[in-house]
């Protein structure tokens, strides 16, 4: 497998000084977007956990996991979380993220990883696509500068991940993931939301 250590950037890299808020301060549908992004991503090390030790006969790919692809995906989700703070200020994103945490975390196990390993890797490599063609489309989309840039970082990594790994990367319950997520963020786990809906 190929030495990529990933994501050629750093959360110190993103501007969030120049945070325009008052483009998004009140867009509720971009923030429900963001901040549940934000939790997903940075819960990387508990379901890399279950990859590791379900891929745990084929070290190459696990050692890829715990060293790679972990330390991008944590990234991912600490610059998510900082511009969730930045730009909803009033968010209690630490509470928001305890409730996801309570709901998913019983779910994330490896029990619940594909049969086999080869559905869990074709699995990961569709969810991976589609993750970076969701940070992609948010960056094209997006009305704040900042925003822009960081969807666009985020979703670069996937065309520097070695070739090898594109073939044999693993999976999640992504869409029990998400669904915890965006009803944590929903259910009023800030102490004040946005209000105004895009």
């Amino acid at each position: 497998m190929g030495t990529s250590t990933g994501a050629t950037w750093s959360i110190d890299d993103i501007p969030y000084g120049t945070l325009a808020r008052e483009s998004v301060r009140d867009d509720r549908r971009l923030f429900d977007i963001v901040a549940s992004a934000s939790f997903i991503e940075i819960t990387s090390d508990l379901y890399t956990r279950n990859l590791v030790e379900f891929f745990r006969a084929d070290r190459e790919v696990a050692d890829w996991l715990a060293e790679h692809w972990q330390r991008e995906e944590l990234q991912h989700g600490a610059a998510l979380r900082k511009y969730v703070e930045t730009a909803w200020p009033d968010f209690d994103w630490q509470a928001g993220y305890r409730l996801f945490l309570a709901d998913y975390g019983p779910t994330c196990t490896v029990q619940r990883l594909a049969p086999s390993k080869a559905l869990e890797m074709a699995s990961r490599c569709v969810i991976e696509t589609g993750t970076a063609t969701f940070y992609r489309a948010l960056s094209d989309l997006s009305p704040e500068p900042v925003l822009k840039r960081l969807a666009a970082e985020i979703s670069a990594p996937w065309s520097a991940v070695p070739p090898t790994s594109r073939r044999r990367t693993p999976s999640m319950p992504t869409r029990r993931c998400s669904a915890c997520a965006t009803r944590r963020v929903s259910s009023g786990a800030s102490t004040t939301t946005p209000t105004a809906t895009a």
